[in-house]
C-alpha cells in the first residue's frame, strides 16, 4: 500500500517535523554550551597553590587531645531570676461551628473566630471540626472538644 502524500498533509506534517528538528538541535547546542561551562568551572588553576606548613600540626594535635578529654554537658537555656515557666492555660472548648465562609469555636464560654486572640495572647490559626490550633509564648498546640 502506497501512502498518498497530497500538498495539505505535507502541510499539516512539515511544521512538526521542522519544530522536531530545530528543538533537538537547540538542545544538543544546549548541552554542549553546559558541559564546556562545567568542564571549565571545575578545573582547577595550578599556579595558585602554595606549599602547606605541616610544622605547626603537633601543637595542633596536642590542642584536640586535650579538648576531647572535656565532658560534654547538653545546652539547656537558662531562665531569667526570678522567672517560672508557667504551664499554659487550659481551655475548655466547647463547641465549634463551621460554615461556608467562617469558622466559630466557644472557648471558657466565649465566642472566638480564626485569627482571634485569647486573653493568654495565643492567637487561634486553625478551626476544626474537634479541636483547634492556638499558636503563642508556648508554641503551637491542639486543643480538642470537650466529650
Amino acid at each position: 500500500m502506497r501512502l498518498k502524500l497530497d500538498k495539505y498533509t505535507f502541510l499539516l506534517v512539515a511544521p512538526a517535523i521542522g519544530g522536531f528538528i530545530v528543538s533537538w538541535y537547540i538542545g544538543q547546542t544546549l548541552k554542549e554550551d553546559v558541559l564546556a561551562k562545567i568542564r571549565k568551572e571545575t578545573e582547577m588553576p595550578m599556579k595558585n597553590v602554595r606549599a602547606i606548613d605541616l610544622k605547626g600540626l603537633s601543637r595542633i594535635d596536642k590542642l584536640a587531645n586535650s579538648l576531647s578529654n572535656l565532658p560534654v554537658v547538653p545546652y539547656a537555656p537558662q531562665q531569667a531570676q526570678g522567672e517560672t515557666e508557667e504551664p499554659p492555660p487550659n481551655y475548655k472548648l466547647s463547641f465549634v461551628y463551621i460554615g461556608k465562609n467562617k469558622k466559630f469555636a466557644v472557648i471558657d464560654g466565649k465566642l472566638y473566630m480564626e485569627g482571634d486572640l485569647l486573653p493568654s495572647e495565643e492567637k487561634i490559626l486553625k478551626i476544626r471540626k474537634d479541636s483547634i490550633l492556638l499558636t503563642g509564648k508556648w508554641g503551637e498546640r491542639w486543643v480538642k472538644v470537650l466529650d
